[in-house]
This record gives structure tokens, C-alpha cells and sequence, in this order.
């Protein structure tokens, strides 16, 4: 572990501890599991204000970035104590589902309004559509490009509603999993 974690690295810990869990997380398990956090807490008391401060400082950062944090007040020992914990609701953080519609015309990208579990519909001219499949193919084949295998599943997604001549010269493979 390097010997200053950056503001960004606290941020992403703790979003990323947070959306793996369904449950809201009391603070403690919070000071406890997130790295940035975690080693101050572990010192004296002095130390662990100081990590409790620096958490809800990112908390507020965060929420002012748009990021849904909630703070959920739950019951333990069967209803006897009531406990404040921590949320990030998955459906309230990522993005929906889009579908993709393509035509003639050049009208600017724009989701459609959707309810929370219903699928977006994003409009894009057909120009603009291939503009977008070949950033996707540039991207997906840098080696060092972090998100790669997102930028893959792009194109395969966007190959597939896309007419299939215009995609030949990039084939699109459909493999079933073993088993």
C-alpha cells in the first residue's frame, strides 16, 4: 500500500465498499474495512477522530458530486437498539439500461425519460453511431486502457444493433459459457 493514500483512492475505496454491500454498514465496519480509513482508526484516540472526520468529509464530498450516499437508521437485537448505517443503493448509482436506436436524420443523442427500472432510449444518427463504434474498437485494443473490457462489451453491444455490414471488417463472436 503506498504511504499517502490521495483523496480520489479514499473516494473509490469507499464507494466500492459500499455498493458491495446490501445491507447499510454502521461506521465502525466502515473505519474498520476501508483502507484510508482503516489505518488511522487502528491507532489512538486522537487517530480515529481524526479518520471518523476525514469520512464524513469524503461522505459530504461525495454526496455534492451526485453520488447517493444515504444514511439509513436500522434496528439490531431483534427490534432492542437502533443503529444509524450507511447505504449506496446499486439501482440509485449506476446507470440504466439503454437501447439503442439509430436514424437517418442527425438528431443529438438524448435519453428518453424512463421510470426506475424501465430501459432508457438513446437516438443517435447512424453518422454518429459509427463515429462511436470506432472510438469503441481504438479503445478496446489499447493494451493499457483500463476500462477495456467495458469498452469491448460497448462495441459488442452497439455492433449488434448497428447494421451488420457496417461492422464486417470488425466480426462480433457470441460464445457460450462451459457448462
Amino acid at each position: 500500500m503506498p504511504d499517502h493514500i490521495t483523496k480520489t483512492q479514499r473516494f473509490l475505496d469507499l464507494i466500492a465498499y459500499l455498493v458491495g454491500r446490501r445491507l447499510p454498514v454502521p461506521v465502525e465496519e466502515i473505519m474498520e474495512h476501508v483502507p484510508a480509513y482503516a489505518e488511522r482508526w487502528r491507532e489512538d484516540e486522537t487517530a480515529r477522530a481524526t479518520a471518523r472526520r476525514t469520512f464524513e468529509r469524503d461522505k459530504d464530498e461525495l454526496r455534492a458530486l451526485g453520488i447517493p450516499i444515504e444514511t439509513v437508521a436500522y434496528t439490531i437485537n431483534y427490534g432492542r437498539d437502533t443503529v444509524e448505517g450507511y447505504r449506496l443503493a446499486r439501482r440509485d448509482f449506476y446507470l440504466p439500461y439503454l437501447k439503442l436506436v439509430t436514424r437517418a436524420a442527425p438528431p443529438a443523442a438524448r435519453p428518453k425519460p424512463t421510470g426506475p427500472t424501465q430501459v432508457a432510449e438513446v437516438e443517435l444518427a447512424e453518422d454518429d453511431a459509427g463515429v462511436a463504434l470506432d472510438a469503441l474498437r481504438r479503445v478496446a485494443e489499447l493494451p493499457t486502457f483500463p476500462l477495456a473490457r467495458e469498452a469491448r462489451s460497448a462495441f459488442r453491444k452497439l455492433a449488434f444493433d448497428l447494421d451488420p455490414a457496417r461492422v464486417a471488417a470488425a466480426p462480433v463472436l457470441f460464445v457460450d459459457r462451459p457448462g
